[in-house]
């Protein structure tokens, strides 16, 4: 099992704090492919806290997440594929106000998670209380807008438009598979900002999740598992290294958005053997 201790400023609370009797740990042995929660049997790696007990010389450990291998990423992948086969799955072919039922359903269920993932953020990043709610409030209002503005321009679209002479309706329909990769520093809030316009639009997901701040992804499996149909949204956890480039390579990535560095993004797209056909948004 390997172990990770977070880059940052250790701080110290007394173990009589109420804080020291609330410590999460989220046991991530799991990870969702497919509409499955499936159980990983491999090495996983431990998340150790930046937050020091007084008086402990060891760490606190908070979880633990899989590091999942070449095979189950490339079968996280097929999962996706399946899900939008080439644009006629359900999802992609799902009419507009039922993608903003099931996106309004998962809003419901995410509010429910909204203490446990703050908790959890806390603990992981070493975030405030109140940066860490303003960080899961703000991705909840980012859903909202992000739905208010597809209904405002499916109402935009519902009409015809003349240019020219010439009468047109438009419509808009999905691109195909998205992988989104998100970051350690809001890793919450900016893995959503690619994740949600990608999927209320109707394409197939794979979430890679951030090295740091992978923790506070796990109370929201099961949403993903019962609010999308199967293959819809899937999740990877594990070394980007070890993951990603095999997942471009073999070129069924029809989008890549990544929030991180620019040297690492090139890294990435050029394992993709059409590169010129990737739609990116960095």
């Amino acid at each position: 099992m390997a172990e990770k201790t977070l880059l940052f400023e250790h701080l110290s609370l007394s173990p009589d704090a109420p804080e020291a009797k609330d410590i999460p740990f989220v046991s991530g042995d799991t990870y969702l492919v497919d509409g499955e929660i499936r159980t990983w049997k491999g090495p996983t790696c431990n998340v150790k806290s930046p937050i020091l007990m007084k008086g402990r010389d060891e760490p606190i450990v908070i979880g633990h997440y899989p590091m999942l291998d070449k095979a189950t990423s490339l079968e996280v992948l097929d999962a996706a594929v399946r899900a939008y086969d080439s644009g006629r799955g359900e999802w992609a072919t799902m009419h507009v106000t039922k993608r903003i039922d099931a996106m309004n359903k998962f809003l419901v269920g995410l509010r429910s998670k909204r203490d446990e993932i703050i908790r959890i953020l806390m603990w992981e990043i070493c975030k405030t209380a109140a940066d860490s709610a303003k960080e899961v409030d703000r991705t909840i209002k980012y859903i909202e807008d992000t739905v208010a503005a597809l209904k405002k321009k499916e109402n935009e679209s519902s009409t015809f438009q003349r240019d020219s002479g010439v009468m047109a309706q438009i419509r808009r329909a999905p691109y195909g598979v998205v992988l989104c990769v998100g970051p350690f520093n809001y890793p919450f809030n900016e893995t959503y900002t690619t994740l949600i316009p990608a999927l209320i639009m109707g394409n197939s997901v794979v979430m890679k999740l951030p090295r740091y701040g992978v923790l506070c992804h796990w109370p929201t499996f099961e949403l993903f598992q019962q609010c999308f149909p199967k293959g819809v949204v899937n999740i990877l956890s594990g070394s980007g290294r070890e993951t990603m480039p095999h997942l471009m390579a073999t070129g069924k990535v029809d989008i890549f958005a990544f929030i991180g560095t620019s040297k690492a993004a090139d890294a990435v797209q050029q394992v993709h053997p059409k590169p010129h056909r990737l739609r990116v948004c960095l």
